[in-house]
């Protein structure tokens, strides 16, 4: 019974090396969950910047699009008054030239 006392003594060893191995452990994922949530408001931060600056570039994409949109209507307005102006140039040569067959002259030929 000699032995008892020191089967003891070599499981109370056995238990404090694992309590120390486990507390080494803990401390380990300690760190590591440090480290990790460091990252992690690391890559927030950086998500809010990038957010911003998607923004930023929607409304600059909005604006060009608006310049754009506005920039056509009034090169449609434009184009309408040419063709307009082409059709009243058109109708002029033709009443000249219906008023100058009509006095006896003859239409122009081609």
């Amino acid at each position: 019974m000699t032995d008892q006392p020191q089967d003891t003594a070599s499981r109370l060893n056995r238990i404090e090396e694992i309590l120390l191995q486990t507390a080494t452990r803990l401390d380990q994922v300690a760190q590591q969950q440090q480290t990790n949530t460091s990252a992690i408001a690391q890559i927030t931060e950086q998500q809010k910047a990038n957010t911003a600056a998607i923004a930023q570039l929607t409304e600059r994409v909005d604006q060009g699009f608006e310049r754009m949109q506005q920039q056509l209507e009034t090169n449609i307005s434009d184009l309408v008054g040419i063709i307009g102006d082409g059709i009243e140039g058109v109708e002029e040569m033709l009443r000249r030239a219906l008023q100058q067959g009509g006095n006896g002259n003859s239409p122009p030929t081609n």
